[in-house]
């Protein structure tokens, strides 16, 4: 689960529930969403409406559906 919180903070979580990534996003104009993980390593996606949905859609072009809107807590 990915979660976009205030003041740029960002979590994944896979589904086994162990510890989360972090690090910090940026949002860009179109839906794009650029990510850096504490890692080093970084990432950016872009989220679109289809069929009256939100879909994330990942580098490869593989697309998922957003599930929720859940704010992150600060």
């Amino acid at each position: 689960m990915a979660r976009y919180g205030p003041g740029e903070g960002y979590s994944y979580t896979y589904a086994d529930g162990l510890e989360p990534f972090m690090g910090t996003y940026v949002a860009g104009p179109g839906g794009d969403v650029c990510v850096m993980f504490e890692s080093g390593r970084g990432r950016c996606d872009t989220y679109v409406e289809a069929g009256g949905r939100m879909v994330l859609i990942i580098a490869d072009g593989t697309r998922f559906p957003v599930r929720s809107r859940t704010p992150m807590a600060p």
